[in-house]
């Protein structure tokens, strides 16, 4: 499956989750599984005031990203935008805790 496929497939599943449980996908993401497993610096749409806590991703190759993701991904409204499938940003311990 290429990245577009998982980041529409991402948007059905967020869309599906707001249709059947009413909250928007990041409330119910927040409520249903970074709260309860204690991940608490675990966010898809970073709240506004925490932009400092987030350092862009980082090439190691010259070749490693030929679409440009990485450098769209940094951009703070990227970051602050709730994309499913994509934009989720975490604390490497909350990403171990996952």
């Amino acid at each position: 499956m290429t990245w577009s496929r998982r980041a529409r497939s991402g948007w059905v599943i967020a869309e599906l989750v707001r249709r059947i449980d009413i909250r928007p996908f990041d409330r119910f993401l927040t409520e249903e599984l970074t709260v309860p497993l204690g991940m608490e610096d675990t966010y898809v749409g970073l709240p506004q005031g925490l932009g400092d806590r987030v350092s862009p991703m980082r090439k190691m190759e010259t070749d490693a990203d030929p679409n440009g993701y990485s450098t769209t991904f940094s951009l703070p409204v990227a970051v602050h935008a709730v994309v499913p499938g994509a934009g989720g940003v975490a604390s490497a311990g909350n990403v171990a805790r996952f």
